[in-house]
């Protein structure tokens, strides 16, 4: 049963138990063969299917669905060891998911930490950046040289216009 699509054994248990319950009010027993009620949800399910393949083979994924829940395999007793060894081979299984789980989470940590000390690094060392690039080259306009730009810069006060690109840029532009 476990080998299906978990939605085919949903739609097949609710045909089987669709088919059982027809069955029983008619009157017979366990009928095997497909009732009103089953063949509606096969159409309802099969309704937005384009291609006739894809149809055909609906119908027969539900149709060994159904047969291996009306067979004797499904009704198997299941013994206490295998329960245990399948248990045994899930928690192996989620412990070496956890492993990697934690080693993921461990390098996104060690990237997370690389980016900000990369990033600590460029603030302190003041690597020049593309739009840092062109203020200094607009201030180089304006000023003559690299070093009276910067000369300029700090001896203006925070506040004033002397030591800013753009309040000069407004004044310039108002002389026109």
């Amino acid at each position: 049963v476990l080998r299906h699509p978990l939605a085919a054994l949903v739609a097949g248990c609710l045909g089987a138990a669709m088919d059982a319950a027809s069955a029983r009010r008619r009157g017979g027993g366990e009928g095997t063969s497909r009732s009103a009620p089953s063949l509606a949800l096969l159409s309802l399910l099969d309704a937005n299917l384009q291609a006739e393949p894809q149809r055909v083979t609906l119908r027969r994924l539900l149709e060994d669905v159904q047969s291996t829940i009306g067979s004797g395999a499904a009704e198997e007793e299941v013994s206490q060891s295998s329960v245990k060894e399948m248990a045994k081979a899930a928690r192996r299984c989620h412990r070496a998911f956890d492993c990697l789980r934690e080693v993921a989470s461990e390098r996104r940590e060690a990237s997370r930490l690389e980016r900000k000390r990369l990033h600590s690094q460029m603030k302190r060392r003041q690597v020049p950046t593309p739009v840092h690039h062109a203020l200094a080259m607009n201030a180089v306009a304006l000023f003559g040289s690299a070093g009276d730009a910067d000369r300029a810069a700090d001896a203006a006060p925070p506040n004033s216009s002397e030591g800013s690109c753009l309040p000069r840029r407004r004044e310039a532009m108002e002389d026109f």
